[in-house]
């Protein structure tokens, strides 16, 4: 099974399949530099990556279909540099999360969150199998990569509308990833650890963000997830204040990272 943290889930030097690592290796000593990357998520892609969506068409099998990628809006030609990128692009999320889910109790705990506070709260859930949830949130909004909140860079994500049924209609179910790292840090700088702990982070705001998205007639709260997530574990860390989002979100994505670990350095 394909590593999470890895971009090994899609990299090509020169038309030929390379592991991941190895191409963001070679990207970084500039023997190589980033032509393209292909988009499974929409075209949720903001522009101050330097980034364009463009479609173009593929042939599968003996079918051409339309396929869109991103691409850089600098053509790099002959004796240029590659250009420098403020935050890491992000991996295959699909792939990572069904990848995540498969280590340790990762995807048990996640389902029992889910029904645990769709129990406590009597707001049924429209999956609680995380893949699911995705696949449901990515045919409708899906991921935007931008700032979560302009005004907070620590805010790794946060949602929109809610997931269509014919009970609950609004629809528009939305996830935003905040691009890491920021603050300055050229990409290039990363260890291959920081790499993989920057994916596991993407992975973690999907997986995080889906699950407020569970909810059958609303979105679930932050509190409400901690509370599930204190009767799951009561040893587990429960802010006093209902009402302090920040500390109630902390709380319960603590214990979801404890649950599906991140790579080891």
């Amino acid at each position: 099974m394909s590593n999470p943290f890895d971009y090994g889930m899609g990299c090509f030097v020169d038309a030929v399949p390379t592991d991941c690592n190895r191409a963001m290796a070679q990207v970084n000593n500039g023997s190589a530099y980033v032509g393209s990357i292909v988009s499974r998520i929409g075209n949720g892609i903001v522009t101050h990556l330097g980034l364009t969506v463009e479609q173009h068409y593929v042939r599968i099998g003996r079918e051409l279909q339309l396929a869109r990628s991103v691409r850089f809006f600098r053509d790099l030609v002959p004796g240029s540099q590659p250009q420098d990128t403020d935050v890491v692009p992000l991996p295959n999320l699909r792939g990572g999360i069904q990848g995540l889910t498969h280590l340790g109790d990762c995807g048990q705990y996640i389902q029992s969150l889910i029904d645990k506070v769709a129990g406590n709260t009597g707001n049924a859930f429209v999956s609680d199998y995380i893949p699911d949830l995705f696949d449901a949130i990515s045919a409708e909004g899906g991921v935007l990569f931008q700032a979560a909140d302009p005004k907070d860079s620590e805010v790794g994500g946060t949602v929109r509308g809610t997931i269509w049924t014919p009970k609950n209609k609004n629809g528009g179910a939305t996830i935003i990833i905040t691009p890491q790292p920021g603050g300055g840090l050229l990409t290039k700088y990363l260890t291959p650890y920081g790499l993989k702990s920057t994916i596991y982070d993407y992975l973690i705001a999907a997986i995080h963000e889906s699950i407020h998205l569970a909810g059958l007639n609303r979105r679930y709260t932050d509190r409400e997830l901690a509370v599930a997530a204190h009767d799951l574990d009561p040893n587990s860390y429960l802010p006093a204040d209902p009402r302090a989002r920040n500390a109630n979100s902390d709380a319960w994505n603590a214990e979801l990272k404890k649950h599906c670990p991140g790579p080891k350095e």
